[in-house]
Parts: C-alpha cells; structure tokens; sequence
C-alpha cells in the first residue's frame, strides 16, 4: 500500500532465494550445490549457505524432489 500511495504500481515482489533457507532440509539435493529457477546456493559440510549468485539461465540438472512427511 506504501508503494501505491507513491504511484508506483507492484507487478512483482520477490525477495529471491532467501525464504528457502527454512526448507531446504526438506528438500532433496545430493551435493554441496543447490540450483533452482536461476539461483545458485553452494553450502559447506555442515549445510551452511557459503556462497550465493543468481544467473537466469542456470536450471537444475535433476527434477526437484521434495520429501514426503509421515503421518504422525
């Protein structure tokens, strides 16, 4: 609303690949590197983020696989 009060007209928000940092121990990739949708996450032993860039035609060599959660 702040943005429209200004003129300006929101055709897209994106804060890029930062909120999948809470799930990406539900996702499933196999090594240090994570691609999706053109962002590049490389992370340590420990999973931990080390570096980050974005280039739009980099896509995953593999289907994102997410992990199925059993019934409690």
């Amino acid at each position: 609303m702040q943005l429209k009060a200004l003129g300006y007209q929101v055709v897209m928000l994106s804060i890029g690949p930062f909120p999948v940092g809470h799930v990406l121990s539900q996702l499933n990739f196999y090594d240090d590197e994570v691609v999706f949708d053109g962002h590049i996450i490389q992370r340590n032993e420990h999973k931990h983020w080390k570096t980050y860039r974005y280039e739009d035609s980099v896509v995953a060599s593999f289907p994102l696989k997410i992990e199925s959660e059993k019934d409690r």
